[in-house]
């Protein structure tokens, strides 16, 4: 995390990637299909809870131990309190009660490497 931040800074980073152990991935632009998922599980989970506990592509902070070499950007994060609450600079595992991964091109990615992740974290 502290390498691609000095990256992005020198503005060698200026494009869509996550950070999974220790690699960066280039995140591909999204088609309408996995849009159009995205946007309507946030409005009906948006619908359910307060519209502040209902976050859309961010990245996260994951188990202490991988922090420093993987941040995923799940789809969709639920808190389980107003984002406004939370006090640090991207949600803990301890401020989400669930995330949302949209899966068309990357399923066994997200079944596999990034599920293992977020049950290390002890995120739903």
């Amino acid at each position: 995390r502290a390498e691609c931040a000095e990256l992005e800074a020198a503005g060698f980073l200026n494009y869509r990637y996550e950070l999974m152990n220790g690699v960066i991935i280039r995140k591909m632009g999204q088609l309408m299909p996995h849009m159009l998922t995205v946007s309507r599980a946030s409005r009906w989970l948006s619908g359910r809870w307060d519209y502040d506990y209902v976050l859309t592509q961010g990245s996260i902070t994951v188990a202490p131990g991988e922090t420093a070499i993987t941040r995923p950007e799940p789809d969709i994060i639920v808190l389980n309190k107003s984002g406004a609450d939370v006090m640090t600079g991207e949600p803990c595992p301890e401020d989400i009660a669930f995330l949302v991964e949209v899966s068309y091109s990357t399923l066994d990615y997200d079944l596999t490497t990034k599920a293992g992740v977020y049950a290390r974290a002890g995120i739903a």
